[in-house]
This record gives C-alpha cells, structure tokens and sequence, in this order.
C-alpha cells in the first residue's frame, strides 16, 4: 500500500507501508524518481502507475539496505563514490542478511529468500555532480553534498526553488550518529545547502516540504548544541546524548558523543564574560604551580629528552614544541581562547592583523586566482591587495549587500569571498549570512575580517562564513600595548585539491587541511609569528573584553545619539534608526551596535579644528582602546588609496572617526559639545 504527498503541483514523496519514503518529480516528457529502492520494498509496479512519461531511478547514495531494492528497476544512477559501497551491498551473502533482517517486520516468506537472493541487480550507472535534466517544464540540476556514507546527491528543481535529497535531509534520522560519521560531516551538508538558491527542502523521511529557517536553525543547532541531559541513551553501542531542538520551524534531533556533549554543555551553559575567563575546558589545573594565568614562555627553541623525542614532535607522531617560529605554550594558549571565542576549529595567531590577513588569502590564492573583496574596506587592506598583483593575485571589488553585483562578478577563476563585519571607516554592516549563501552556491570559501565587531558583536562563523580574521590589538587586547592578528578556521568548507592544488598534500588532515597548511606552510616558511610577549598581554586583556565593550558599545550608542541632534553635524552609527545598515545590525548584531561613529563636520579644517579641540580623545590610528580615540581617515589610514576608493570607504576630508573608549558618558559628551562651542 502506497500513499502520495503532494508537495507541489508535479512533486510528490511518496510512502510505502514498509516504511519506505520516494519522491518522483513529473515534467511533461520526463520525470525522476528519487531514492525508491529501500531494503526489499517492491515500488516498481506503483511507479509505473504514477506516471505516464518515461523515468529515470536515482539513488541518493549507496546505503547497503537501500540499494537492494533496486533490483527491480533496469538501470539506477547513483553518486560515483557509492559503487563499492553498492557493489559491496549485492554480493549474494549481503543480500540473504538483508531478507533475513527484514523478513519478520515485513512479513516475508522464508521460501522467497531463494529469488531475492539470486535476482539480477540493477544496472548502475554513475551520476553526475552539476548534471542537468530537462523534464518538459522543470528543470532538474543534480548536486553534490557531503556526508552520509561517503557521498550524496540533491536535486535542485530550479523553477521551485525546491532541494530534495535523501536522508541527509532527515530530521528524524539525524539522530543517528553512523549516519553521517560526525557532527561536522552534518554540518557541512547543511552549510552546502544552505548555500544553494532554494527556500524549501525535502528530505527522504518528510511529508511535507520544510522552510529553509528551519535549515539555518538547525545548522546552528549543530554548531552550538542544546543538549538535553535527561536523555542520556545508548545508540548502536555507543553512548550518546541527545541534542534536542524545537525552534519556532520545526524539531528535529541528534546524537553526539558523550565528550562533546559535555563540551558543549560548558560551552552552552557559560555567558561571555564566564567563557574568557573560565573557557570552555577547566583552567584552574592547566598549570603546576597553580598560576591563573598562563606563564610567558620566552623562549626561541625547546629542549628534548632525546633524539627521538625531537623527531617525532618533527615528524607530527606526538604533541611538544620545537621552535617558537611555528609554535610555543604561551601562543598555543591565546589561539586556544580564540578558538572558543569564535567558535571554531583552530586558531594560528600571527604577528598583526594584517599577516593575518595576507595568511588567510595566500594560503590558497596562487598566480592567476582572483578573489572578490567588499568595496570599502580598511585602507590597509586596500593597499595589500594592490600589492597581491605582483603575484599574479587579482581581487575585483563589489558594494557590500549587492547580490546581483556579487553573483556576476564570480568567474572560473574565482577562489574566495572577503569581506569585512562592519566597514572601517563606512560602518557598513555585511549581511554574512546572505554573502555565506551566494559563497557557498559558488562552492567558494567566505573569509571575514571580523576585527570591527569582534566575536562579543557577532560570531561570522555561527553565519556560514568558514574563516575568520581578527586583528587582535583591538577589541580582543584592548589597552593598546600589543599588535596581532588571528585566524580562525571554523572547519566547514569542503577543500578540494582541483581548485585549491596548494591544499593537496594537507588533505589528509581532513577539515584540519586549512590550519595544517597555514601552520606548516605560511607560518612556518614566511615566519610572521607572534612573540609570546604579545600573546601573553593579548590574554590579559581579552579577559576584561565582554564589560569593556558593553561600555564602550553603550557609549557609542549615546554620544552618536547626542550628536546627532547637532545642527551641521552628520552622524553615521549602525545603532541609529536612520542609517541605511539599521536593520541588517539589528538582525545580526547582539549586546550593541559596535563603538565606532563617524562625524562630518563641513570641511577638512574644521575637521582638524575639533579634533585639536577635543581634551579626552587621543588622536591616534588606532580603534578598540579603553580611551576614546579619533583620527581623520582621508589624511592618515586612505591616504594612498584612489578617489574611488575613498568614496567606496565612506573616507571624506571632512570625516572624523570616533572610537569611543569606557570613560564616563557624562564627560565624553562634555568635552564634545565644549570643543564644537569653541569653533562657532
């Protein structure tokens, strides 16, 4: 007994007694029929019912219980790297387990074991990533995502803006942790989709097609956990427990191990300020002699207890430090507190924000690649893509949140997405998740320079970005004693040796190949490293970063406010009703609008006049200070960059940039209104 959903006006998921789930998709000259063959069900003769055009069978991947029930069609495609695992599934002896298994739940004859077991499979032809079938009214693109025995296929049904796939889409059978190997391979296929243009999905086990807010909250679900400790449970011999989500789009389930739960549970159950102090894993113990903080290793090289003992630390056969160059315990404990920080895999700190930058990109940009770049970024970085040209490196530049824009400038030699959180100085707030969504379409990395916001604003990574930049002598130290930049990889992109050759021998590090390349490569080679000094400062400072920016953010908010009702005076603030960025900071910012404001004042003189006027502010590059800073962009930080790109930057000669410290409001306010008196 069979019983048809209709889901759109020629797609249907249909369900058999036997608890198997297809999908067939009708056009007018073809159809598909997607993921019929489960265990030993027999659909063949409801399908031909069901259609009155010519189809094709395709099987979301190789699972051993449901290519077997593919023998009762002529030929099914199937994803390439499923063959063994099918080839595997039909040998006689599988097929006898199989019936065996089943028989009783589904009532079978013990003499029909004989003919299922000696029946003739399928033909199985190879499908396709990218492939693309016209049905006469729809059209059908296959594509690939990853996970759930080793490979897997959606089909985009362009005209429905509709993603159908197997069980990766299952909400009710991600519970199970075999199904997709680790919590990462998950989350890597929900970011895949999630980067395709469509608005719905349908998976093998659903009824009803489900929203893509449910996708993204769960995706964030996988990153975060929300963990029910009262269903401790044993799955498939291993001990689970289960993170339970019921958002306002659906519920859905899932198993992890015990040591990530409990990670996850710390992590989940500590507010920010707990989090840097305390981190996600016990501090109290990490060190002998009981020192709260880490001690300061200032040391170029470390000694070993033997010849071996070196060359297997060398040779990555077990854990130690060799050379401060690539790696030192008073370093190693500051990227740890930023991996936890922006929720990430791993961390690799460097010597300022902007090797960070150049690490990040040339760890896998070579002669001939281009990148795309939001228009308006930092001078700085301005001036360092004009140097990447020198190597063959060609960035093209596009008006952050201009979709159209951004998805015609992407071309065959296009590598990676970069942009910033929050422009500097045009305060321009990036819509991550959107620029995520057009990236991951592409099958292209999104590297955010999340410096402007820090994680206390925003974690990009929570929003699909994959890596992200800090230049860590802002928000993250915070006093203004020490430079550094951090990447951070969040281990979701899918890395290939075709468009990324300099990934290739890292491969076998799985979602480490990034951080493995970036560490042994550029660090180790190029040696931009950061002194333990600095790291040990950094740690400090980033201790006391959650109640510094709560204050610095409030500030800002007020005196922008304030300002504001001054006549002659332009304020831009993300925090303001009336900027154009409003609405995207509220959607994606938490705890504040950030701490820096912009003033246009009516020219370059009186500009420098009231920054000469200003007692409290230090007149300094610099941003992300427990003082309150200004500086005039158009003469110091944009000083080389091109008219086009000033304007791009929101840079005037009228412009001053305000980065607004912990001082008592009352007194910042003052000194403002008493310096804009004095110029009247």
């Amino acid at each position: 007994m069979h019983e048809a959903f209709q889901i759109r006006d020629r797609i249907w998921q249909v369900q058999e007694a036997r608890g198997v789930y297809f999908t067939v998709i009708q056009g007018d000259r073809r159809a598909i029929v997607m993921d019929t063959g489960h265990g030993i069900a027999d659909n063949r003769g409801y399908v031909d019912q069901l259609l009155s055009v010519p189809y094709i069978v395709i099987n979301s991947h190789g699972h051993p219980d449901h290519t077997q029930g593919n023998y009762q069609f002529e030929e099914v495609y199937i994803h390439p790297l499923d063959l063994p695992a099918y080839e595997n599934s039909n040998t006689e002896a599988r097929r006898a387990e199989s019936y065996d298994r089943l028989r009783k739940e589904n009532g079978l004859l013990e003499e029909g074991k004989e003919a299922f077991v000696k029946r003739t499979p399928a033909v199985i032809l190879p499908l396709k990533g990218d492939e693309v079938y016209d049905l006469g009214g729809l059209t059908v693109r296959v594509t690939e995502l990853p996970g759930h025995t080793k490979g897997t296929i959606g089909l985009l049904v362009e005209e429905e803006r509709l993603l159908i796939a197997g069980d990766a889409f299952n909400p009710d059978m991600w519970m199970f942790v075999y199904n997709h190997d680790t919590l990462a391979i998950l989350e890597k296929t929900l970011t895949r989709a999630l980067g395709l243009p469509f608005d719905t999905y349908l998976g093998g086990h659903t009824i009803h097609e489900i929203r893509k807010e449910f996708l993204e909250e769960v995706r964030n679900n996988v990153r975060t956990g929300r963990v029910d400790w009262d269903s401790y449970e044993v799955i498939l011999g291993q001990e689970t427990y289960q993170i339970r989500y019921s958002g306002e789009h659906g519920t859905s389930q899932i198993a992890i191990p015990l040591e990530t739960a409990l990670e996850l549970k710390e992590r989940e159950e500590s507010g920010f300020n707990t989090m840097l102090l305390h981190g996600v894993k016990e501090r109290k113990v990490s060190d002998p002699h009981g020192s709260i903080l880490p001690p300061i290793y200032q040391t170029s090289a470390y000694a070993h207890e033997s010849a071996e003992s070196i060359a297997d630390v060398f040779a990555k056969k077990k854990t130690g430090f060799n050379y401060t160059r690539i790696s030192n315990p008073t370093i190693a404990a500051f990227e740890e507190r930023m991996t936890e920080l922006e929720r990430g895999i791993g961390s690799i700190a460097c010597a300022s924000g902007m090797a960070a930058i150049t690490y990040a990109l040339l760890n896998v940009l070579k002669a001939g690649d281009e990148f795309i770049a939001s228009a308006g970024l930092y001078g700085g970085t301005i001036n360092l893509f004009h140097g990447f040209a020198q190597f063959g490196i060609r960035v093209r530049y596009v008006e952050p949140n201009h979709w159209r824009e951004l998805e015609n400038a992407v071309n065959e030699r296009t590598r990676l997405i970069f942009t910033e959180t929050i422009g500097n100085p045009g305060l321009i707030v990036t819509d991550i998740r959107k620029t995520a969504e057009i990236a991951h379409a592409h099958r292209l990395p999104l590297v955010v320079d999340n410096t402007m916001a820090s994680a206390y604003l925003v974690r990009p990574l929570e929003l699909g970005a994959d890596v992200v930049i800090n230049s860590t002598s802002k928000y993250i130290n915070g006093t203004g004693n020490s430079i550094s930049g951090v990447v951070t990889d969040g281990g979701t992109f899918d890395w290939d040796a075709e468009r990324f050759p300099q990934l290739e021998p890292f491969l076998a590090q799985g979602r480490n190949c990034y951080l493995a390349k970036l560490r042994g490569d550029m660090l180790c080679n190029h040696g931009g490293c950061l002194s333990p000094q600095n790291a040990f400062q950094n740690i400090v400072g980033m201790e006391t970063m959650g109640l510094r920016m709560e204050r610095e953010c409030s500030n800002a908010l007020a005196l922008a406010e304030h300002l504001s009702k001054v006549p002659g005076i332009i304020v831009n603030y993300p925090g303001l009703e009336i900027n154009e960025s409003y609405e995207t900071a509220r959607k994606q910012l938490r705890n504040g609008y950030g701490t820096i404001l912009t003033l246009r004042v009516g020219s370059r003189e009186r500009a420098f006049a009231l920054m000469d006027a200003l007692k409290l502010p230090f007149v300094v590059s610099n941003i992300g200070d427990i003082r309150t800073l200004v500086v005039h962009p158009a003469s110091t930080m944009a000083l080389h960059s091109t008219e086009k790109e000033k304007e791009d930057a929101g840079v005037f000669e009228d412009l001053i940039r305000v980065s607004v410290g912990i001082e008592d409001i009352g007194d910042i306010i003052a000194d403002f209104d008493r310096a804009l008196h004095s110029m009247k």
